[in-house]
């Protein structure tokens, strides 16, 4: 149970980590665009994913470092390439 307590504009119960409603706040549209890319035939998609390459050392904690972690990772999908140019864009081909 929390103990904090509700401001004027009432602020806190959309802050407040207990009770879950932030996390889900979070994870409900990343997990949504997750799917929409799955479905728009992204390869890959992964959600909370640690990005190695991006990991810097924390100036503020010697030894310790700052990772990059992306909501959702995919790989866009394969390139749609035409085999024959329609005729009115021979020119394009």
């Amino acid at each position: 149970l929390c103990t904090g307590t509700i401001d004027r504009k009432a602020h806190h119960p959309f802050n407040c980590a207990v009770g879950g409603f932030r996390t889900r706040r979070h994870h409900n549209p990343r997990d949504v665009l997750a799917a929409e890319c799955k479905e728009a035939g992204h390869r890959s998609v992964a959600t909370e994913v640690t990005m190695a390459r991006w990991t810097v050392p924390d100036p503020e904690n010697p030894g310790q470092y700052k990772q990059a972690v992306l909501d959702v990772y995919s790989e866009p999908p394969p390139r749609w390439e035409p085999r024959r140019a329609h005729p009115a864009h021979a020119h394009w081909a």
